[in-house]
């Protein structure tokens, strides 16, 4: 009888042990579906910010690059001219082209 009652015992707290165990493992999976979630919503929101940044900056962009356009423009027309009037040296000139030209 007392190994009967020993066995009722232990089975009781096997089953409270394996329903706390259970009541774990599904706050942890929670946990992890709302983390993936988390990660997903943070990848959204960095590729909708960077696509925002570029169309916001693509004018600002274009610009630029036409003013770097025109100045290496003016640079090459100021080169013809000191060639004709031989009164700025040439190295000079070559290093602030380099300066402005863009990425290649």
């Amino acid at each position: 009888m007392e190994e009967t009652d020993e066995i009722k015992k232990l089975l009781k707290r096997n089953l409270e042990i394996s329903e706390e165990s259970s009541k774990i493992i599904k706050k942890i999976h929670g946990a992890q579906r709302t983390g993936r979630i988390l990660k997903i919503l943070k990848w959204f929101l960095v590729i909708a910010l960077a696509l925002g940044a570029y169309y916001y900056v693509q004018p600002f962009m274009e610009t630029f690059w036409e003013t770097v356009g025109q100045i290496k423009k003016d640079f090459s027309s100021l080169k013809e001219a000191s060639e004709s009037a031989g009164s700025i040296p040439m190295s000079f000139l070559d290093q602030v082209k380099k300066l402005f030209e863009g990425p290649k």
